[in-house]
């Protein structure tokens, strides 16, 4: 699988990567929104994980400007979990969300659910 990781800190960004490159997947990395967006006119991928919060642009402004692949899958990566940004981040087209703090099991089921075509 290749994945998309687009978050403004760098220690969950590499994170992230070393879960993920232990289970052999592919990982792309972007600190802002708009770094995400350039490399996803670049490469394809099969899940973006998009933080909520970042400066400049958050995660619904990605959403909103990213011409994202009908067979991709963006997650959203979130501390925030009240039910207006819940809304807001199903509306923007996310399939669903990775609570922070999360541990390798937490992104591990999300990605073999959404992997198999959830």
């Amino acid at each position: 699988m290749r994945l998309l990781v687009v978050d403004d800190d760098e220690r969950v960004r590499t994170s992230i990567r070393i879960m993920l490159a232990s289970l052999g997947h592919c990982t792309d990395e972007a600190d802002s929104a708009s770094a995400g967006i350039r490399l996803l006119e670049r490469h394809q991928y099969d899940v973006i994980l998009i933080d909520f919060y970042m400066p400049v642009h958050d995660g619904l402004w990605f959403m909103k400007h990213a011409a994202l692949p009908k067979n991709s899958v963006t997650l959203m990566i979130t501390g925030l979990l009240d039910r207006d940004h819940l809304d807001e981040m199903f509306e923007s087209g996310i399939r669903g969300y990775i609570a922070k703090p999360f541990s390798c099991d937490d992104l591990f089921r999300q990605l073999e659910f959404y992997g198999e075509g959830g």
